[in-house]
């Protein structure tokens, strides 16, 4: 039975982190630059990590992208004496690049000098190693990995944060479908439901298996008891 518990105990994990949603909040355009939030929530309204993204746009208004950072940001939350409130550590782990405009002369100089991939992914800049006119020009952004702030999150009941300022987007969440990938998310779903399934089925077995044998036992006992009892 202690083994049945703790199986459903872990298909309880398992869907804690298979049904979660990202959601895409997008600041307002200021000038040529605009930020975008985009959480990932689970099940239980708990946010499991937070990415920033920041784009450079050649005009006014946001109308033609230059290139866009991802900063990638896990969070570890703890939900406050209010409901629905978290109070979470935000850790950086990564920044990525991805290139627009192919007229934009900044970014000809990244596709020539860093990585000719960059108008077709994002990248990392772990894996770009450049300078331009001898100077590393992400050093700024690199130097903001691994930084940790404080952060305070709220959650609607519908699982949204409430992000002042910034307002729902219908643009897909990078992290998910452009860098993981939605592939490999379905591919973690459906491996993860199998094996619960796988774990649950033997669980059961066992335990049906041994309360199987607990009754064998005690009727063998029973008889055992009237054999004597006519002996006698």
């Amino acid at each position: 039975m202690l083994r049945y518990i703790h199986s459903l105990a872990f298909l309880c994990f398992v869907l804690n982190v298979v049904q979660s949603k990202c959601v895409s909040l997008a600041g307002a355009c200021r000038n040529t630059q605009q930020q975008t939030m985009q959480f990932n929530i689970n099940m239980f309204g708990r946010p499991k990590y937070e990415d920033r993204v920041t784009s450079s746009f050649n005009e006014n208004q946001c109308e033609r992208r230059r290139f866009s950072f991802l900063y990638h940001n896990i969070l570890s939350c703890k939900e406050t004496s209010t409901k629905r409130v978290y109070n979470c550590t935000s850790t950086t782990k990564s920044v990525w690049l991805k290139a627009f405009d192919m007229t934009d002369y900044t970014v000809k100089q990244y596709l020539e000098h860093c990585n000719k991939k960059l108008n077709k992914k994002y990248v990392e800049l772990s894996k770009i190693h450049c300078k331009i006119d001898g100077v590393d020009p992400f050093a700024m952004e690199r130097a903001t990995v691994g930084t940790v702030e404080m952060r305070t999150i709220t959650v609607d009941k519908d699982n949204f944060p409430q992000y002042p300022e910034y307002f729902p987007e219908k643009d897909s969440c990078i992290w998910n479908y452009e860098v993981e990938g939605i592939w490999s998310g379905l591919v973690i779903t459906i491996v993860s439901i199998v094996v619960v399934i796988l774990v649950l089925g033997i669980a059961i077995f066992i335990y049906a298996q041994k309360h199987r044998s607990e009754k064998r036992e005690t009727l063998n006992r029973t008889v055992k008891v009237n054999l004597i009892d006519e002996y006698v």
